[in-house]
């Protein structure tokens, strides 16, 4: 009887742990009023820049059908080219970190700096700890 007890117990401590990580699984972030999208991917709190972190860009009034989807390269850097102004959510993914969903407003007014994304995992904390920023530069 007791061996059951504790089976029970397990099993409810890992169900609650595997519906309070899902949750941590995507962020949404404010929104960025940019005149191109282009920027850099790396991890937070670390220079570490992202190589293969997946980009999607995709329409938000669903005109787009078909998504644009680029990788970073080797210096963890992205650009998309070709876009119509317009509104656009972002999504910013990678193994083992906080899917980062950025709402972009790109125009011919936005700003001309660069989205550096900052991916993180680390449990408690907001977005795992990731965060969007507009740069100067990279």
């Amino acid at each position: 009887m007791k061996i059951l007890i504790g089976l029970v117990f397990v099993g409810l401590t890992l169900t609650i742990l595997c519906k309070n990580t899902s949750a941590q699984e995507m962020c949404v972030i404010s929104e960025q009023k940019v005149n191109s999208i282009k920027g850099i991917v790396a991890f937070v709190g670390a220079e570490n820049r992202i190589k293969g972190a997946k980009i999607n860009l995709k329409a938000k009034n669903g005109s787009d059908k078909s998504p644009t989807e680029v990788e970073t390269d080797e210096g963890g850097l992205f650009e998309i080219k070709g876009v119509r102004k317009g509104k656009y959510n972002l999504v910013v993914s990678y193994p083992n970190a906080v899917t980062l969903y950025v709402p972009i407003s790109l125009s011919k007014s936005g700003s001309d700096k660069y989205l550096q994304i900052m991916l993180g995992g680390i449990i408690g904390e907001t977005c795992g700890g990731g965060d969007v920023e507009l740069v100067d530069k990279m």
